[in-house]
């Protein structure tokens, strides 16, 4: 396993919603809220999304593709504290 990239929130969110945009269907999708949690293992991800706000997309479309993008995503960035 590869190590995840360091993102702030921010930087999670703007790529979560930017990437939920370029899926059919959910290019209306206004903002993308994510949480935090410990990461009591070392690979296991620590946070995923809260809530979602689908704008002019369809909500349905967006939970799905949602699904498979933070899944992916999660393996990729770790959220950190940035100040």
């Amino acid at each position: 396993m590869y190590p995840r990239a360091p993102k702030s929130r921010t930087e999670i969110e703007r790529l979560l919603l930017t990437e939920l945009q370029a899926c059919e269907g959910c290019e209306g999708a206004a903002g993308v809220s994510i949480v935090g949690w410990p990461d009591f293992l070392p690979e296991a991800p620590n946070w995923t999304v809260a809530q979602f706000k689908p704008g002019t997309a369809d909500d349905y479309d967006c939970e799905r593709a949602l699904i498979v993008i933070v899944e992916r995503f999660q393996g990729f960035y770790e959220l950190v504290q940035k100040h």
